[in-house]
């Protein structure tokens, strides 16, 4: 009976080792699946040593290991993780060294832990370019352009200086010289706040010298930091009006300087100080970001104020126009001169004066907040107002026009008038979610009636507007200018991703599109765009603005980051 018994538990032994189990015939629980969801810091510059990655995910075990692979492949890129700490199941320390000679570009994160499969996440960490530093003694080194004019600024067609220093918008006057304005921080320094600057350079890019002694004054308020965004000359005597925001106690700005670069103490004597105006009844927070000059000297200023888009208008001696702008403006606090669009979040970032009918009626054009089956959204928005300072009921509805163009957040930053009184506005909008779609720099030009002109974009019914390429994944457009031939200028920056999304190459572009369909023209610059890194090394450039000289020529202006900030001006040929 016993050897029955015994012979039986081996048949039976034999059975279940024949089915994977164990003897007993208890099904073992599966391993933990690792998973790999974030890595804090998510990037690091090529050179940085003994970096402590915290990743983040599930199914961690002591022991588990972690390696960093170029996106999609097993090939390190030279980065090496030197050690992996096991912290709990859903978080790891490695400690990374990313050398000099680290490959730049987006790298997955690989766990092995316990016996489960090695785990790759979807969670991306970038290698950027070797950081310099900003205090340095360094200088950047100008790259050369087949395309900038070499008589410009007797250096390589650009000016770069001075440090800590960036150009939001320019302007040319009468006499063919060019105003730029911003800002300045020396970061280095350690202390004081960021000033405005406002300079001006002789038509070839020299610092003009009759201006505020250098060709530079700047301006800066105790305890607040000032920039600047916008510029506009008075064409009857010279004068530059310059706008902005003074950050802290979040007041929109307008001054008025003389022709010398003194601050003109007869405008706005009431204001904030004698020459400088305040936007803001400093219960909202405004901001100046574009001005135009209407033929009778009054100043229109397009902003914001409180999170929507705001129209200011003021008078030669800098009050506000409150009998002939929106007199009878409801909102509250109650300021007649101003006029306020109520759906939030929306922007105005530029302004041109257009003729109507024998009248001049203001074109602002940004970023509107509206309604759409219940929901809002964000779409590119172009508004125009009649002489007395309400929405033009000939335009659009109600005075406004709004595009989708690809769904996403999408905004206008520039805008102009062509020959034909059309309205051409540019910015860019957001083809996607996802890294591959990017951004998308955008035109569009629109008829006197707020109708989208159908023959742009050599008249594709399905896309009656034109997205800037140059084979760049993404793009964006900040400024604009028409010559008298109908040509279209638009600037602004372009950016090369690799596979991971992480972008590679950046710098400054500038394309100039055909004034019949909008098409590049093939005769400027690369089939019809210039991208410019500027300096060896230099990062984040994008050209902020755009003004042309009576010859035609070109002139941009912006920034560009190597270690510190650093202003841009260039200026290219036709």
């Amino acid at each position: 009976m016993t050897a029955n018994r015994n012979a039986l538990i081996v048949i039976a032994a034999c059975f279940l080792l024949a089915l994977g189990l164990p003897w007993g015939g208890v099904v073992p629980q599966a391993a933990a699946q690792v998973t790999v969801t974030g890595a804090t810091p998510s990037s690091a510059k090529a050179g940085t040593l003994g970096l402590s990655v915290t990743i983040t995910g599930t199914g961690f075990k002591s022991g588990a290991t972690a390696k960093f692979y170029l996106r999609g492949t097993k090939d390190t890129g030279g980065v090496n993780v030197l050690s992996t700490t096991y912290r709990k199941s859903t978080t790891l320390i490695a400690v990374v060294d990313v050398p000099a000679t680290a490959v730049q570009g987006s790298y997955d994160i690989e766990v092995t832990s316990g016996t489960a499969a090695p785990a790759t996440g979807q969670a991306r960490f970038t290698v950027l370019p070797k950081g310099i530093d900003p205090c340095g003694p360094g200088s950047p080194v100008l790259t050369s352009s087949d395309y900038r004019d070499p008589s410009f600024a007797a250096s390589a067609g650009l000016i770069a200086t001075p440090k800590f220093a960036g150009i939001a918008g320019v302007a040319i006057d009468a006499q063919q010289r060019i105003v730029a304005v911003g800002s300045r921080y020396d970061s280095c320094a350690g202390t004081g706040t960021r000033e405005w600057v406002v300079m001006r350079y002789t038509p070839d890019g020299v610092p003009d010298p009759s201006f505020g002694g250098t060709g530079m004054v700047t301006k800066s308020f105790t305890r607040y930091s000032a920039s600047l965004s916008a510029v506009a000359i008075d064409p009857s005597d010279g004068s530059i009006v310059v706008g902005g925001v003074l950050s802290g106690k979040n007041l929109g700005l307008v001054a008025r300087y003389k022709e010398s670069g003194e601050l003109d103490t007869t405008f706005a004597v009431d204001g904030i100080e004698p020459g400088v105006r305040s936007l803001s009844l400093e219960r909202y927070m405004t901001s100046a970001n574009a001005i135009a000059i209407q033929s009778d000297g009054k100043i229109v200023v397009a902003g914001g104020d409180g999170g929507v888009m705001a129209v200011f208008r003021l008078n030669v001696d800098g009050s506000f126009d409150t009998t002939g702008f929106n007199a009878n403006a409801v909102y509250k606090p109650q300021l007649p001169g101003r006029y306020v669009y109520t759906l939030t979040p929306s922007n105005g970032a530029a302004v041109a004066i257009q003729e109507v009918d024998g009248e001049e009626r203001i074109v602002v054009a940004g970023v509107a907040g509206v309604m759409k089956n219940g929901v809002g959204v964000k779409d590119a928005a172009v508004w125009r107002f009649t002489s007395a300072g309400v929405p033009d009921p000939a335009f659009g509805a109600s005075g406004l026009v709004t595009t989708d163009f690809y769904g996403g957040y999408e905004t206008f930053n520039a805008v102009a008038i062509d020959s034909s009184n059309r309205i051409v506005a540019a910015g860019y909008a957001n083809k996607g979610p996802d890294y591959t779609y990017g951004d998308a720099g955008v035109v569009a030009r629109y008829e006197q009636g707020g109708a989208l002109d159908g023959s742009f974009n050599g008249g594709a019914a399905d896309q009656p507007f034109v997205a800037v390429s140059g084979n760049s994944q993404t793009q964006s457009l900040s400024a604009m200018a028409i010559d008298p031939a109908g040509s279209i200028y638009v600037a602004g920056a372009a950016y090369y991703k690799d596979a991971g999304g992480a972008t590679t190459l950046s710098g400054t572009a500038l394309w100039r599109l055909l004034p019949e369909d909008g098409g590049p023209d093939p005769v400027f610059g690369l089939a019809g765009w210039v991208f410019d890194r500027l300096a060896v090394d230099a990062l984040y450039g994008s050209w902020k603005a755009l003004a042309l000289q009576a010859d035609g020529n070109a002139v941009v202006a912006g920034s560009f980051t190597w270690g510190a900030v650093y202003p841009a001006i260039a200026r290219f040929r036709q």
